[in-house]
Formats: structure tokens, C-alpha cells, sequence
């Protein structure tokens, strides 16, 4: 896992369907800039990505 995602995760409280999303996306390379809002539900974030 990326230091990143390690920040947003010890910053944001989001459910494991959230962290899923955001892992996936971190995975693939992808900017997860744009989808880390802990408002966007899991299935927006996986639409972002």
C-alpha cells in the first residue's frame, strides 16, 4: 500500500468498501486525488476510477 493511501486511511474515517475502491484504484496507478472525498459512497469512487 502507498504512503498515500496510509495518510487518507489514518485521516478518513471510510468503510471497507470505500478503502476496497481506493486500494484498487492505487493498485492500477490511477490518481485517486479525485475519488478520495469520503463522501462519494464505494460505488461512485469505483465509477471515478
Amino acid at each position: 500500500m502507498s504512503k498515500t493511501l496510509d495518510k487518507l486511511f489514518e485521516t478518513y474515517a471510510y468503510d471497507s468498501r470505500q478503502k476496497t475502491q481506493l486500494r484498487l484504484a492505487d493498485e492500477k496507478g490511477l490518481d485517486i486525488s479525485k475519488m478520495k472525498d469520503p463522501k462519494f459512497n464505494w460505488e461512485q469512487m469505483r465509477e471515478i476510477s
